[in-house]
This record gives structure tokens, sequence and C-alpha cells, in this order.
């Protein structure tokens, strides 16, 4: 508008032949499709952000919400890089002191020397096939606060962070009422097979005890059946009464 304002165009260079005008128009073209393209690119960047950021709020949110603990060890660094607070509900630690704590403390020791064996057998696994996202649970004791063993079910997977270092991520739960059902369970199969061989033994007895008179009726059962035809009545009666009496 300036341009027309102020300086004299020919009719036929705006139309047809290269003149100032036709760079100016040009030139406020391309400035404006950079600048919507710039602001469409800001504005989906803008989104992706806020919908990351919002999501990683949802999943922290569920995380510091959630009755399990959701924990995430670094294997290069050797540490704990994230314990969600329900860790004081399971042993009664503090998110800070658990997180100081290695992973060898983390567990009894028998619990931990048959976790890294497999931890260092999944790893190896990992880096040969790239077995992404695949889930393991275990089930191993550890110490709360008071130094008590709690039951505790693991379910980890192992999967590369957002430094490039491999880490396991994991939740744990609280088992301790289902190991004391199978304890309990165990312990009565325990006594009803003892009592199952009690009842086989004593059986056992009673047979050997009722294998004599029993061979003996039949003795003498054979011996009047023997004699039936040509002994006196009277006295296989009174055979026959003897046998009723014995038994």
């Amino acid at each position: 508008v300036y341009y027309y304002s102020f300086f004299e165009v020919e009719a036929i260079s705006i139309t047809f032949g290269p003149s100032k005008i036709q760079e100016l128009t040009y030139l406020s073209f391309y400035i404006t499709s950079v600048m919507l393209t710039f602001g469409f690119i800001m504005m989906c960047i803008d989104r992706f952000v806020n919908e990351q950021i919002e999501s990683e709020d949802n999943y922290r949110l569920l995380a510091e919400n959630s009755s399990d603990v959701i924990w995430v060890y670094d294997l290069i660094l050797q540490r704990y890089t994230y314990i969600s607070p329900s860790i004081y509900q399971l042993r009664g630690l503090r998110v800070k002191e658990a997180m100081q704590e290695s992973f060898k403390d983390s567990f009894t020791l028998s619990s931990y020397t048959e976790l890294i064996e497999k931890i260092d057998q999944r790893t190896k696994e990992f880096r040969k096939e790239s077995l992404n996202k695949l889930y393991f649970t275990d089930e191993v004791s550890q110490l709360n606060n008071n130094k008590q063993i709690i039951w505790v079910e693991l379910i980890t997977s192992i999967q590369i962070g957002k430094n490039g270092n491999l880490e396991i991520l994991g939740v744990s739960r609280n088992i301790d009422s289902r190991k004391q059902i199978e304890k309990d369970i165990n312990k009565y199969l325990s006594e009803l097979e003892s009592l199952n061989s009690t009842k086989d033994k004593f059986l056992s007895i009673i047979a050997h005890d009722l294998k004599a008179p029993i061979g003996g009726i039949h003795t003498f059962v054979s011996m009047i059946l023997e004699e039936i035809d040509v002994q006196d009545l009277n006295k296989t009666k009174m055979e026959l009464s003897l046998l009723e009496y014995a038994s």
C-alpha cells in the first residue's frame, strides 16, 4: 500500500514484468508463510511438551498414591534413581532412607544371591536379543526397619533409561499374608500325611492280629466240612456252637 501510494508503478510491470512491487509482494508472502509455518510448529511443540508433562505428572501421581512400591534401579550407577513413597508402608522406611540403600542391603542375603544371578542372566539376554518389556516375577524376602523378615513379590523388567543406562523397573508387593496361608496349608498337609501314615500302620497291626484267629477259624471250618457226612450230628452242632461262641 505504501509503495503504491508514493511511487509510480506501470500497470504492465505489475502484471508481467519484474519490478520492485513484485519483489515486495513475494517477500511479504514469503515472510507470512514462514511466520505461519513457524507458528504452527511452535504450537505443535508446545502441545507435545504439555502432553508429555501432563502424562509424566499422571504417572507420578499414580506411582505416589499406589499401595505397591514402584522403583527404578540404575545397573550402571549401581543405585536407586526412584522409589515411591509407599516404601514406608512396605518396610517402614522413608524414601530418602531407602534411596541410600544398596541393592544388596534391600534384601536378605539368600534372596539377594538368588536375585542377582537372575538379573545377570536377564541382562545378558536383553543385550543379546533386545528383549524389551519382558516382565519377570520373583518372590523374595526383605528386612523392614525393625529387622523383621517380610515376603515381597517383585515384578521387574529391564529397560534403557533416559540417560542411556540399563535400569530395572520394579514393582514390589507385600505377600506376607499369602506366604502365611501357604505355610499353614503345608502344615495341614504335613499333619494329614502323618495321620494317614498312622492310619495305615494301625490297619496293618489290626490285619496282622486278625490273621491268626481267622486262619484258625478257617481250619476248624474245613475240618467240620470234611467230617460232616460221617460225624454224629450232635457233635457237629457242638463244634458249630463253639465256632459261633468264638466268633
